[in-house]
């Protein structure tokens, strides 16, 4: 009595496990390259999604702010602008309600505009948004009055405040 062998199931089981490994190896990057890993760019995928209502994240060859935007540029590791008030300790930037500001890496390094202090993003952030290589922006509109930190996820001595009257 011959009998049929059972089917292989094996092969998409160890596709998938690969396709595991190679996201782990890639996640677990070190980070010298600048390059954000495989988690980082889901995580701000994540953000940008949740604040689509509130941000609008560009698209990285976006280097351009329309007409009553107010661009913020990441450069030599700070945040600086024509409007960007760098007098203080912080550097601050002060809107009118309702002003979209538009942030444009241009350091070769990957920054964040994260809603937030020192490297942390504020628990109830508003905004966060990946900067991964020279030349991304993206944008975030300020509609309510009061005082905004923003941070960079990544190297938490750069710091401004956007004051928003």
């Amino acid at each position: 009595m011959q009998t049929e062998p059972l089917p292989v199931r094996r092969l998409p089981l160890s596709l998938a496990a690969l396709a595991g490994l190679i996201l782990l190896l890639a996640a677990c990057g070190n980070g010298a390259s600048g390059t954000p890993s495989a988690s980082e760019s889901a995580a701000a995928s994540s953000a940008a999604a949740s604040d689509s209502a509130e941000a609008s994240e560009s698209e990285a060859s976006e280097s351009e702010a329309a007409e009553g935007d107010v661009t913020v540029t990441l450069v030599g590791f700070a945040f600086t602008g024509d409007d960007v008030d760098t007098s203080g300790d912080v550097p601050t930037l002060t809107v009118p309600a309702g002003t979209r500001v538009v942030f444009v890496n241009e350091d070769a390094a990957r920054h964040t505009a994260t809603h937030g202090t020192d490297g942390a993003a504020d628990p109830a952030a508003a905004f966060d948004i990946n900067l991964g290589s020279s030349g991304a922006s993206g944008s975030f509109t300020f509609e309510e009055a009061g005082e905004f930190p923003v941070t960079c996820k990544v190297h938490p001595d750069m710091n401004l405040t956007v004051i928003v009257e």
